[in-house]
Protein backbone atom coordinates (compact mmCIF):
# COMPACT_ATOMS: atom_id res chain seq x y z
CA UNK A 1 0.00 0.00 0.00
CA UNK A 2 1.42 3.24 -1.03
CA UNK A 3 2.15 5.84 1.88
CA UNK A 4 -0.20 8.83 -0.36
CA UNK A 5 -3.02 6.65 0.64
CA UNK A 6 -2.50 6.97 4.58
CA UNK A 7 -2.11 10.96 4.15
CA UNK A 8 -5.47 13.17 4.70
CA UNK A 9 -7.61 14.04 1.45
CA UNK A 10 -6.34 17.55 1.57
CA UNK A 11 -2.77 16.75 1.29
CA UNK A 12 -2.93 13.53 -1.27
CA UNK A 13 -3.11 16.44 -4.51
CA UNK A 14 0.00 18.19 -2.91
CA UNK A 15 2.54 17.52 -5.70
CA UNK A 16 5.88 17.84 -3.13
CA UNK A 17 3.84 14.74 -0.52
CA UNK A 18 3.82 12.82 -3.71
CA UNK A 19 7.41 13.00 -4.47
CA UNK A 20 8.75 12.24 -1.22
CA UNK A 21 5.98 9.73 -0.81
CA UNK A 22 6.77 7.66 -3.78
CA UNK A 23 10.62 7.98 -2.47
CA UNK A 24 9.57 6.19 0.50
CA UNK A 25 7.76 3.69 -0.78
CA UNK A 26 10.34 2.18 -2.79
CA UNK A 27 11.94 1.50 0.47
CA UNK A 28 8.90 0.17 1.72
CA UNK A 29 8.47 -2.56 -0.59
CA UNK A 30 11.90 -3.39 0.08
CA UNK A 31 11.88 -3.60 3.90
CA UNK A 32 8.43 -5.72 3.73
CA UNK A 33 10.21 -8.06 0.89
CA UNK A 34 12.61 -8.39 3.46
CA UNK A 35 10.91 -8.81 6.05
CA UNK A 36 8.54 -11.64 4.53
CA UNK A 37 12.13 -13.44 3.14
CA UNK A 38 13.34 -13.12 6.90
CA UNK A 39 10.08 -14.95 8.31
CA UNK A 40 10.81 -17.35 5.62
CA UNK A 41 13.97 -18.48 6.05
CA UNK A 42 13.21 -19.22 10.09
CA UNK A 43 10.41 -22.03 9.38
CA UNK A 44 11.75 -25.56 7.46
CA UNK A 45 8.89 -25.81 5.33
CA UNK A 46 9.64 -22.38 3.62
CA UNK A 47 13.35 -21.55 4.35
CA UNK A 48 15.55 -21.59 0.86
CA UNK A 49 19.33 -21.62 0.50
CA UNK A 50 20.56 -19.45 3.64
CA UNK A 51 17.65 -20.32 6.15
CA UNK A 52 18.30 -24.11 5.20
CA UNK A 53 22.00 -23.39 5.60
CA UNK A 54 22.06 -22.34 9.05
CA UNK A 55 19.80 -25.23 9.98
CA UNK A 56 22.23 -27.57 8.80
CA UNK A 57 24.83 -25.92 10.45
CA UNK A 58 23.56 -26.12 13.63
CA UNK A 59 22.28 -29.86 13.75
CA UNK A 60 25.99 -30.69 11.81
CA UNK A 61 24.52 -32.09 8.65
CA UNK A 62 26.38 -31.53 4.94
CA UNK A 63 23.38 -30.46 2.33
CA UNK A 64 25.70 -29.47 0.32
CA UNK A 65 24.65 -30.44 -3.68
CA UNK A 66 21.30 -31.94 -2.61
CA UNK A 67 17.86 -30.40 -3.46
CA UNK A 68 15.93 -27.89 -1.15
CA UNK A 69 13.41 -30.44 -0.99
CA UNK A 70 15.98 -33.01 0.05
CA UNK A 71 18.04 -30.55 2.74
CA UNK A 72 14.37 -30.03 4.29
CA UNK A 73 13.80 -33.54 4.39
CA UNK A 74 17.04 -34.08 6.28
CA UNK A 75 16.57 -31.35 8.59
CA UNK A 76 13.41 -32.50 9.67
CA UNK A 77 14.75 -35.88 9.91
CA UNK A 78 17.23 -34.88 12.22
CA UNK A 79 14.94 -32.65 14.28
CA UNK A 80 12.96 -35.80 14.94
CA UNK A 81 15.07 -38.02 15.56
CA UNK A 82 16.14 -36.18 19.10
CA UNK A 83 12.55 -37.48 20.79
CA UNK A 84 13.60 -41.32 19.42
CA UNK A 85 16.96 -40.83 21.04
CA UNK A 86 15.62 -39.33 24.00
CA UNK A 87 13.55 -42.06 24.54
CA UNK A 88 16.02 -45.11 23.38
CA UNK A 89 18.35 -43.83 26.11
CA UNK A 90 16.05 -43.79 28.94
CA UNK A 91 14.40 -47.06 28.33
CA UNK A 92 17.76 -48.18 28.41
CA UNK A 93 18.76 -47.51 31.79
CA UNK A 94 15.79 -49.38 33.17
CA UNK A 95 12.87 -50.94 32.26
CA UNK A 96 11.07 -49.36 34.62
CA UNK A 97 10.69 -45.59 33.02
CA UNK A 98 8.24 -44.76 31.51
CA UNK A 99 7.55 -41.53 29.68
CA UNK A 100 4.54 -39.38 28.91
CA UNK A 101 3.85 -36.47 26.96
CA UNK A 102 0.89 -34.60 28.82
CA UNK A 103 0.63 -32.09 26.37
CA UNK A 104 2.58 -30.07 23.88
CA UNK A 105 5.37 -28.47 26.17
CA UNK A 106 4.68 -30.99 29.47
CA UNK A 107 7.18 -34.30 29.84
CA UNK A 108 6.22 -36.45 32.54
CA UNK A 109 8.95 -39.15 33.10
CA UNK A 110 7.98 -41.93 36.11
CA UNK A 111 10.89 -44.27 37.07
CA UNK A 112 10.08 -47.55 38.75
CA UNK A 113 11.64 -47.76 42.57
CA UNK A 114 14.18 -50.56 41.14
CA UNK A 115 15.90 -47.64 38.67
CA UNK A 116 15.93 -45.26 41.60
CA UNK A 117 19.44 -45.46 41.61
CA UNK A 118 19.32 -44.08 38.29
CA UNK A 119 17.52 -41.01 39.15
CA UNK A 120 20.03 -39.03 39.51
CA UNK A 121 21.07 -40.07 35.87
CA UNK A 122 17.81 -39.92 34.27
CA UNK A 123 17.58 -36.11 35.95
CA UNK A 124 20.97 -34.89 34.43
CA UNK A 125 20.24 -36.32 30.75
CA UNK A 126 16.76 -34.79 30.77
CA UNK A 127 18.25 -31.74 31.85
CA UNK A 128 20.88 -32.02 28.66
CA UNK A 129 18.86 -33.41 25.65
CA UNK A 130 15.14 -31.81 26.22
CA UNK A 131 14.54 -28.62 24.74
CA UNK A 132 14.21 -25.64 27.63
CA UNK A 133 10.90 -24.94 26.60
CA UNK A 134 9.82 -28.37 27.47
CA UNK A 135 8.58 -28.41 31.25
CA UNK A 136 9.68 -31.82 32.86
CA UNK A 137 7.91 -33.78 35.98
CA UNK A 138 10.19 -36.32 36.70
CA UNK A 139 8.92 -38.94 39.34
CA UNK A 140 9.56 -41.92 41.30
CA UNK A 141 7.11 -44.38 41.46
CA UNK A 142 6.31 -46.36 44.71
CA UNK A 143 4.17 -49.43 45.18
CA UNK A 144 0.32 -47.93 45.76
CA UNK A 145 -2.36 -50.03 47.95
CA UNK A 146 -3.65 -51.91 45.09
CA UNK A 147 -0.18 -53.35 44.38
CA UNK A 148 -0.45 -54.60 48.11
CA UNK A 149 -4.04 -55.49 48.01
CA UNK A 150 -3.27 -59.32 47.20
CA UNK A 151 -0.90 -59.83 50.60
CA UNK A 152 -2.16 -60.61 53.64
CA UNK A 153 -1.20 -58.96 56.72
CA UNK A 154 0.45 -61.63 57.80
CA UNK A 155 2.87 -61.78 54.59
CA UNK A 156 3.26 -57.90 54.96
CA UNK A 157 4.48 -57.88 58.40
CA UNK A 158 7.59 -59.79 57.36
CA UNK A 159 8.44 -56.50 55.18
CA UNK A 160 9.62 -53.03 56.45
CA UNK A 161 7.39 -49.92 55.64
CA UNK A 162 10.26 -48.72 53.18
CA UNK A 163 10.23 -52.17 51.48
CA UNK A 164 6.68 -52.05 50.84
CA UNK A 165 6.69 -49.01 49.40
CA UNK A 166 9.64 -49.63 47.02
CA UNK A 167 8.00 -52.88 46.11
CA UNK A 168 6.69 -52.85 42.20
Amino acid sequence: MALNDYLPLFLRNVKEFGIINSAFDIENEEIQRAITDFMKENFVTTAENQGLSRMEKILGINGEGNSVALRRYNILAEMRKGKQDLISLLTKFSSGVEYEFTDEYNLKINVASEGREYLPAIKQLLEKYVPCNIALEINQMYATHLMTAECTHLQLNSYSHKEIRERR
